[in-house]
């Protein structure tokens, strides 16, 4: 039993990134809860999924091991030591695999539905004072919950040692030149702790952050300069050669090594975060660095600043690269002529197309069948928990029923052309008229973060083995209005609007009609962010294709450094002498913000006391 939980750990979290990892060499002490992993390559493919302008061309880990307390299984964390990591890294192939892309994102996709729709459910299930069932793994055992499992996985405390990852490029520069730069750290661990930074084990809990501190030890950053690249590492031994030794002096530092300590706090959510005010990061950084030496010759800052250039064209390249030629221009120019006239042509195109009626007429259709079917859908979760609670059996026909809406919404769903935020809002729209219909008394609504009351809502009483059908209901104004509004964008923004009994959109035929409720004024601006939302949606191009680049503030990093030493230094190869200007920093205090998918970086709050001096 508890060889399968270890397994289940390991092939998990890091069995996609080790080649090989073969688990039946467990060797468990079930009176020790200890086991170790000796020597494992790391995949060739391991940042593939992270589309990344980088692949590993060797790596490996030299030991892994597993501390289980199994005195203490559920009260005491299970700790992790990795030690001696070396990795090397070269420029990916720049060969892009469309069907791993498009089938990646696919299933992440499929899950964020998935865990939409199980807090749909239980959120609904709630409401009704019906039992929400304990979801099990019955893979390894129905002791070992989920709830469990999860528990172990966010109180794991990790222990690194020895790590070495280094980048070699020839290629990014101009004139081939040669280069290689790396991270080297002694030691890094992390642990989970509660609200006030207090080590120990915590009981995870639903819509809680997660905080977490991680200590530092000998981090250091070089970039050198000409040196040439190893173009085969062919076993672990060289690998060992190249990363392993400590001596350091063909090394030029960038960053001198140093200790720090970091306390992250990650948002829980596992929805993408949207754009709120004030911001809403995935993760918030304290970072408390000891005295920090940072110096950066000429070529070195040079070089740093054109291998961002190159990262930067890797990025702006990235939505066109399904139709890119995988030859050279001086190859096949005519080629890469039609794959310029198509990257500008494409998107005018079907920019023009999504303003006609056609298009609409075909979405709304589209969308409109997708909200009835996941309508049905709920409905029949809620039956399914109803039957198993009042021990009645279902039949075969409603069981059918409900596949076929299955099969319509995994249609729509495998459909590039609608994302996971725009099909996302649809369903908090049924859902919210769900909510309304089975007489919620107190909703925390998952879009917009407010609290119902049951005064708010006007209840419908529940039917048992209520038919998962849907009746027509007018659409209201609102809905309507955005219909108009959106393929009007070339024309005045202002015009008539239609006589309410003349307005009959088939899109929301699961919404209520205006005049059928008085909401209060703040159901009103939830009402309205949703609309806002859904123009947002269909309007903007949202690329979630990444982990980096799904939320919209990625990071928030604050920083609190005491002194921190930076020195730029010229060599003259003519007058044969060298230029230093260095900038000593006291009291340093502030702000960052990291958002990847807008390709920004923004400062606030920053505050310190500068001294600088220079020598010729």
């Amino acid at each position: 039993m508890l060889e399968g939980v270890v397994a289940w750990v390991l092939n998990t979290y890091i069995g996609e990134y080790l080649e090989n990892l073969n688990t039946d060499q467990l060797s468990i002490a079930l009176l020790q809860g200890k086991t170790s992993l000796f020597c494992n390559l790391l995949t060739k493919t391991a940042l593939k999924k992270f589309d990344v302008p980088v692949q590993v061309k060797s790596g490996f880990l030299g030991k892994l091991t597993l501390n289980v307390p199994l005195p203490h299984i559920r009260s005491a964390p299970w700790v992790v030591k990795i030690s001696d990591l070396f990795v090397l890294l070269s420029p990916s192939d720049g060969k892009y695999d469309a069907e791993f892309f498009e089938r990646y994102e696919q299933t992440k996709k499929e899950q964020l539905l998935e865990e939409l729709e199980n807090f749909h459910k239980k959120q609904l299930l709630e409401a009704l004072r019906i039992r929400v069932p304990n979801e099990t793994d019955q893979s390894y055992g129905s002791w070992w919950g989920a709830s469990l499992v999860s528990t172990i996985v966010n109180n794991i405390q990790l222990i690194l040692t020895n790590v070495h990852i280094r980048y070699e490029d020839d290629v990014s520069l101009p004139n081939r030149h040669p280069f290689n730069c790396g991270v080297r750290i002694q030691k890094i661990s992390v642990q989970t702790t509660d609200r006030q930074w207090k080590a120990g084990f915590v009981q995870p809990k639903e819509g809680e952050n997660v905080f977490k501190v991680l200590e530092l030890q000998g981090l250091s950053i070089y970039w050198n300069s000409g040196q040439a690249i190893h173009k085969e590492v062919a076993s672990y031994k060289d690998l060992r050669k190249i990363l392993a030794p400590d001596d350091t002096r063909n090394n030029s530092f960038v960053l001198q090594p140093f200790n720090a300590s970091l306390k992250m706090e990650k948002n829980s959510s596992k929805l993408p975060l949207k754009t709120t005010n004030p911001p809403s990061p995935r993760f918030k950084f304290d970072f408390c660095p000891e005295r920090v030496i940072i110096e950066l010759s000429r070529r070195q800052f040079t070089e740093i600043r054109l291998l961002c250039q190159e990262w930067t064209l890797f990025d702006r390249a990235r939505q066109h690269r399904k139709g890119r030629p995988t030859v050279s221009v001086s190859e096949d120019a005519r080629s890469w002529w039609k794959f310029a006239y198509r990257s500008i042509s494409g998107p005018a195109r079907k920019k023009r197309y999504s303003q006609t009626w056609r298009f609409a007429f075909e979405r709304v259709k589209q969308l409109n069948t997708y909200c009835r079917a996941y309508r049905s859908r709920l409905l029949w979760l809620i039956e399914q928990e109803e039957a198993k609670e009042n021990a009645e059996e279902e039949s075969y026909q409603f069981v059918l029923d409900c596949n076929e809406d299955v099969d319509v919404m995994k249609a729509i769903e495998r459909d590039s052309q609608f994302t996971y935020q725009e099909l996302n809002v649809f369903r908090e729209t049924v859902f919210r008229r769900l909510m309304k219909e089975r007489g919620k008394s107190e909703l925390d609504a998952s879009v917009g973060g407010k609290t119902l009351n049951e005064s708010d809502l006007t209840g419908v009483p529940r039917t048992p083995n209520r038919k998962c059908r849907t009746a027509p209901v007018q659409s209201q104004e609102t809905w309507y209005e955005w219909v108009s509004s959106w393929f009007s964008s070339g024309t005045s923004s202002e015009y008539k609007r239609p006589e309410p009994k003349k307005v009959e959109s088939v899109l929301f035929d699961v919404l209520p009609n205006v005049e059928e409720r008085h909401l209060p004024p703040y159901l009103q601006e939830l009402e309205k962010q949703l609309e806002d939302e859904i123009m947002y949606v269909l309007t903007e191009s949202w690329d979630d294709s990444t982990v980096l680049r799904r939320d919209a503030l990625f990071a928030e990093i604050l920083l609190h450094l005491e002194k921190m030493t930076i020195r730029f230094v010229d060599f003259d190869e003519e007058l044969g002498r060298t230029r230093v200007l260095a900038m000593d920093l006291w009291n340093a205090v502030g702000r960052l913000h990291l958002s990847p998918r807008e390709n920004s970086a923004t400062s606030d709050q920053f505050e310190y006391e500068l001294g600088i001096s220079t020598t010729c």
